[in-house]
């Protein structure tokens, strides 16, 4: 578990030692990726690793959230939602992140290295001509200043620039970086070719200059706009010093900047010891920087955050937009031009080709879980689905299911199971949405306010382990800072503290919900039921049934599905398995919509709406519900959906892309309304 220290100092598990804003920053980051993958999940298709998982990444956010204060309700730039448009969980932690970053980070021209005296201290790099590190802790501290500049280039969208050679690329990093680097992270052949890109950074950033000597900085806090930092990391040599020090002597001045791994003159030293604090320094350099201790970053930390960055760069990861690219390339007589951008599409596969339930898809029959078997072949490059007609799916109702609304249901009604096999048991746990433990008494009385917030996060992880898990499974994900000598002791007090809770609350001193058999803890289902159960079993019906059987069972999923898993806990564990149920059902959705599409256009209509409501950030729902409204010739619908989609994105800072637009374009040409035959 990340320690807090003073001065805005985070020690991690792994030895790391980096600052609040790292975490902020990072914490960003990993809201980016999820909601970038949000935005373009295809039900069915292949899932690569997540970095936003990864260990480090995870502690960093764990660090941020502990540590750092909650903004202001009258903070400007935590924007109201619109009403009807509630705001996620995900974009609350980033407004919060946000917050965090403008309160701890320097100003921009300064980059944060360590702390000393219980006070985060910075320095301009490019003023000091070029910074040594040198001492068994020099590359630690090269690490997480590399990676604090890279991250706060990303979060501000600065075109900047680290040039290494490739031997110290290796002996920062290692062997196995392979595709992972940031775009901002150059790796060069040598030390001379690391300055010759410096130099040309160099001519670039004078020419932009001399253009716009007469305009007023439009940023008076970031005189050069846009532009980042550009900066050498390099093992210096005597043959290349004199050519380094005139290059980083005549750029300072537009952010050109040298960290050195050993001794530079030029500039300023400093020698670190393994544990990151200063040993000693060059006169030249701040007295601020004596005996503080600097940011270190292991290489297997770094490693994993340079994979997070590279993929929170902005960039296309439009699906649509590089399938018709390759379209109008091999038929180069069905081409139109973009409006939004000057390419070329085939008209007929934008049009025509549905992305949010295209091919069956086979994943595991496990829910709520990262272990996802799905079809490698099927995806949003896949093939078109197939032709072959499908049996006609029972009647289904025109009215909206629970899972449209997304609001609370009442608390105090048990829902009843889908089948009687006898007795209901007397509670309900409701997992999908709020939490609530609904007592079945002649007046049904909710009791889960008697229970702490840990005590809730108990109850959640059991629901979601259906069959139990070990003492230590269960402590290890709710308390992971345990001390090793005595690492239960939190989880039976909390487990205690929750049974005297509910036995007073429910006046039964005999009333026990959880089951321990030699360690192995479950909920007892002859005295409770779960919302989450019968949502796994309706998922899993979906995928083993009959066509038709399938059909009602991907109904009952999105009648079951009232809200997130546990929507008001933000433990870290959680995230993961309440990701793959929100996935699992937009699978079920998918399947059913692809089902009944053909012969009930209406109800499929119905049903993405649903799936829009389920993840309003997924653009392939709001292009398919397009292609539906042009088919049934709900033509001036389609810009309310585009508008619904630009909404949505907005609390991504993103618009809808270019092949969107485009498609929404050609939906309302006549000649491209479609048939039946090209929309089924």
């Amino acid at each position: 578990m990340p320690e807090a220290q003073p001065g805005t100092g985070i020690a991690l598990p792994t030895g790391a030692f980096v600052g609040l804003g790292l975490a902020a920053l990072i914490t960003l980051a990993m809201i980016t990726v999820r909601l970038r993958r949000r935005r373009w999940y295809h039900p069915g298709a292949r899932d690569d690793a997540d970095p936003a998982g990864l260990p480090v990444v995870r502690a960093l956010r764990i660090a941020h959230d502990t540590t750092a204060p909650h903004p202001a309700d009258d903070d400007p730039a935590a924007a109201p939602a619109p009403p009807g448009h509630p705001r996620p969980a995900d974009i609350h932690a980033r407004d919060r992140a946000q917050a965090t970053v403008r309160a701890v980070l320097p100003a921009p021209q300064d980059t944060s290295l360590g702390v000393r005296g219980g006070h985060a201290i910075a320095l301009d790099l490019a003023s000091t001509r070029g910074l040594g590190l040198t001492g068994p802790g020099a590359h630690a501290a090269a690490r997480a200043l590399i990676m604090t500049l890279l991250a706060q280039a990303t979060s501000d969208g600065l075109d900047a620039m680290i040039v290494m050679p490739a031997d110290d690329a290796r002996a920062l990093f290692g062997h196995d970086l392979a595709d992972t680097v940031p775009d901002r992270l150059r790796i060069v052949d040598d030390l001379p070719a690391a300055l010759a890109t410096l130099e040309a950074e160099l001519v670039a950033r004078t020419d932009t200059g001399d253009l716009a000597q007469d305009a007023p900085p439009a940023n008076t806090a970031n005189p050069h706009g846009d532009i980042g930092p550009a900066v050498v990391v390099a093992t210096p040599t005597a043959d290349t010093n004199r050519r380094a020090h005139a290059v980083l002597d005549n750029g300072s001045h537009l952010g050109l900047a040298g960290v050195f791994l050993g001794p530079w003159h030029p500039g300023g030293t400093v020698r670190v010891r393994d544990d990151g604090t200063v040993e000693a320094t060059s006169p030249t350099l701040s007295e601020d920087l004596a005996s503080a201790r600097l940011f270190t970053l292991p290489d297997a930390d770094a490693r994993d955050l340079l994979a997070l960055l590279h993929a929170a760069k902005p960039g296309s990861d439009d699906p649509i937009r590089d399938r018709t690219v390759a379209s109008s390339a091999a038929e180069p007589g069905t081409q139109r031009q973009s409006r939004a951008e000057g390419t070329t599409a085939s008209a007929e596969p934008l049009v025509s080709e549905y992305e949010f339930a295209t091919a069956a898809v086979t994943p595991s029959t496990e829910t709520a879980s990262d272990n996802r078997s799905e079809n490698p072949t099927t995806g949003p490059s896949g093939p078109a689905e197939s032709q072959t007609p499908e049996p006609s799916p029972p009647e289904i109702s025109n009215q909206p299911h629970p899972s449209a609304a997304r609001h609370d249901d009442n608390p105090t009604t048990a829902p009843v199971p889908a089948t009687d096999p006898g007795p209901v048991p007397p509670l309900h746990l409701q997992v999908l949405g709020r939490l609530h433990l609904t007592k079945a008494d002649p007046e049904p009385r909710d009791l889960i306010d008697v229970l702490a917030p840990r005590q809730r996060e108990i109850l959640a992880y059991l629901a979601l382990h259906r069959d139990g898990c070990r003492r230590d499974t269960l402590s290890a994900a709710l308390w992971p800072d345990a001390p090793g000598e005595r690492p239960y002791n939190s989880f039976h007090a909390t487990l205690s503290q929750l049974r005297r809770s509910l036995r007073r609350a429910s006046n039964d001193d005999t009333l026990d919900i959880i089951v321990n058999q030699d360690s192995h803890y479950r909920l007892d289902q002859t005295i409770l039921t779960a919302d989450l159960w019968r949502l796994q079993d309706a998922i899993t019906a979906s995928r083993q049934a009959p066509a038709t059987e399938a059909v009602a069972a991907s109904n009952r999923v999105t009648e079951l599905y009232r809200g997130d898993l546990a929507e008001g806990i933000t433990a870290d564990w959680i995230d993961g398995p309440r990701e793959a149920l929100r996935r699992d059902v937009l699978d079920a959705l998918s399947t059913l919509i692809r089902k009944i599409r053909t012969d009930h256009p209406e109800e499929a209509l119905t049903l993405l709406e649903q799936a829009r409501h389920l993840d309003p950030y997924n653009e392939a729902i709001y292009r398919d519900l397009m292609r539906l409204q042009a088919r049934l010739g709900q033509h001036d619908s389609i810009p309310r959906t585009l508008q619904l989609l630009t909404t949505s994105l907005a609390d991504l800072d993103q618009r809808p892309a270019p092949s969107t637009l485009s498609l929404a374009d050609a939906l309302q040409q006549p000649r491209n309304h479609l048939s039946n035959r090209q929309a089924s």
